[in-house]
């Protein structure tokens, strides 16, 4: 009733994605600026994407550039929401990427819900955008799975040199292959100082453990397989790497050994070409653009080292860190803020089982903290008509209150002419819990004691409907305060204002159950 695993889990991921895109774009654009330093630089940046791809949570700062996107929020598990986790049960779903005309374009295309509609179409479109997403992983893990498996028959009949390096005529490039202990391939065909310049370049991958970083970002890539700016991000990445390594090699050489180092990987592409065996193996690629890297590099000095770095380390505590929220203020004088009350009065439905405006009118209502809507079922075969509201709770060990779910109640029954009885039920975070840690109920009857009278007469304008509010949001007070507001408060015309004292016997009965 909650909703599937896996639905879940792509709502984060997309979330998640969103993010790493930002993160992306000002990596690509620091990439740009630092083309002249080492490209270890450059190297190191994209750490800062793959942080934001397999994390879903991070610390704030009031330093971090996320915060110059247009209404980024952060939720109670530290997680950036620009698509919200419930989005499927919306009655107007809406995102908030940071950018207006992102937006205008997406949310014009997201389905509403349909009115008598048992399931809203937003909630189809994300369990089959979920099941293809897990579909697209299982494709990707399964062709690295198996080429590895491939890669490993082949290289089986290898001759062991020495240390760990060895050499098979069954491949075409060298690389670096496995994980815990990982091992030097090298065709047979390299030689001399040409098989120096290699083997130095593979053992750097191996001392950076270049060959546990690439399994983990190519996981990365799995999992947001979908963007293709991720796509971008492991090219990009693979190819830093390699020539960070060349570059190293390249600064340990003597005079004269860059063109020997150059024209080894050369020989390499003049070589018929062998497609890559693995992408979790390291092999020869981007030799044009490594070799001209080669040949034009030199090795900065340590001035332009050290601010390399210092701006590497700022960029990655600004892109890393997710900023922080606003304060929310309150103005103890009115409660009406907490609702959008020309919203509220636009879903005034005479009918409970209009599913969209019902549906509206429940994701208008404040939650306690700690507590997110989940569904709802509408009782509407026979009277007495009914809505049904569903929760979880972020954490088991929360105390909930009933005192807001009371005020949201009393609202409904203004808005929603012929409903009778609002429940609101509420399930456990960890989903082995049996029973429900709390279920609040009422009815109409309920309501009007509270007002003394018809409570859908306060729906009729938006001044009234912001005089209902300020009764309910004295629900769970102190009493003597209530009584003293209701007494000052015009909720009826003068010939019927007489009915005003009648309601403090019965919100004392309500907020004392």
């Amino acid at each position: 009733m909650m909703g599937l695993f896996y639905e879940d889990a792509f709502m984060t991921v997309l979330n998640m994605s969103v993010t790493a895109s930002y993160v992306t774009l000002a990596v690509l654009a620091a990439r740009f600026f630092l083309r002249k330093a080492p490209k270890l630089f450059s190297y190191a940046l994209w750490s800062i994407v793959l942080f934001r791809l397999i994390c879903p949570v991070s610390f704030s700062s009031g330093f971090s550039l996320l915060g110059l996107i247009g209404s980024y929020q952060v939720d109670n598990t530290f997680s950036a929401q620009y698509i919200p986790r419930k989005i499927g049960l919306m009655a107007v779903p809406q995102v908030n990427t940071g950018i207006d005309s992102v937006n205008a374009g997406i949310n014009a295309a997201l389905p509403a819900a349909t009115p008598y509609a048992s399931i809203n179409p937003m909630q189809v479109w994300i369990s089959l955008a979920g099941l293809i997403w897990l579909a697209g992983m299982v494709v990707l893990l399964g062709y690295a799975i198996l080429s590895y498996q491939r890669l490993v028959s082949r290289i089986s009949t290898a001759t062991w040199v020495e240390d760990n390096i060895y050499e098979t005529d069954l491949i075409q490039t060298p690389f670096v292959c496995g994980f815990i202990k990982p091992r030097i391939y090298l065709p047979l065909r390299i030689t001399g100082r040409e098989r120096e310049y290699i083997l130095r370049h593979e053992q750097i991958h191996i001392k950076r453990l270049d060959y546990l970083i690439k399994p983990i970002a190519y996981f990365a890539l799995v999992i947001h397989w979908f963007n293709p700016l991720i796509w971008l991000c492991f090219s990009l990445f693979s190819k830093d790497m390699e020539m960070s390594c060349d570059e190293r090699v390249v600064e340990t050489a003597e005079t004269g050994e860059v063109v020997n180092y150059s024209s080894s990987l050369l020989a390499l592409a003049a070589q018929k070409k062998m497609p890559s065996p693995t992408p979790l193996a390291f092999g020869e690629s981007n030799v044009k653009a490594r070799i001209k890297n080669i040949l034009s590099y030199r090795k900065p000095p340590y001035w332009a080292l050290s601010v390399s770095l210092i701006a590497v380390l700022i960029l990655a505590v600004l892109l890393a860190s997710n900023p922080m929220n606003e304060p929310q203020t309150s103005s103890p004088q009115s409660a009406a803020s907490l609702y959008n009350v020309e919203y509220l009065l636009n879903n005034k439905t005479s009918y409970v089982g209009n599913n969209s405006k019902v549906g509206a009118l429940l994701n208008e209502m404040p939650l306690p903290e700690g507590i997110t809507r989940g569904n709802f079922v509408l009782s509407t075969d026979n009277p007495p008509y009914g809505l049904t509201s569903y929760y979880e709770l972020e954490d088991d060990s929360l105390q909930v209150s009933e005192d807001q779910f009371l005020r949201n109640s009393i609202l409904l029954f203004a808005l929603i002419d012929n409903l009778d009885q609002v429940t609101h039920t509420g399930f456990w975070h960890n989903k082995l819990l049996s029973s429900t840690p709390f279920q609040f109920s009422y009815t109409r009857a309920d309501a009007e004691r509270v007002v003394g009278g018809d409570v859908r007469q306060f729906a009729k304008d938006p001044e009234s409907l912001e005089e209902l509010i300020e009764v309910v949001k004295l629900l769970g007070s102190d009493t003597t305060q209530a009584q003293a507001t209701l007494k000052g408060l015009e909720l009826y015309p003068l010939s019927e204002r007489t009915m005003v004292i009648s309601p403090i016997a019965a919100l004392r009965h309500l907020t004392d159950r």
